[in-house]
């Protein structure tokens, strides 16, 4: 029964529909946000050490080969 913005489910009084809805999409979504923000920050990280990485490697291979030359090509 709606009185007036207000619905009954089993006798008890609740906010419409749509407030209860968009109350939880909004911290659905914040929480979303925080959660792509941090694998956003962790793939540059993993980007980061994976260049530090092949700069490692590259240097070790020319060093040791007379040739010289990259060991890994990007």
């Amino acid at each position: 029964m709606d009185r007036g913005g207000m619905k009954h489910r089993e006798g008890r009084p609740e906010m419409s529909g749509y407030s209860v809805y968009e109350e939880e999409n909004e911290r659905l979504t914040e929480s979303l946000r925080m959660k792509a923000s941090a694998l956003k920050s962790l793939s540059i990280d993993i980007g980061t050490e994976v260049k530090y990485h092949n700069k490692l490697l590259n240097e070790m291979v020319s060093r040791s080969s007379p040739a010289g030359g990259d060991f890994i090509s990007l």
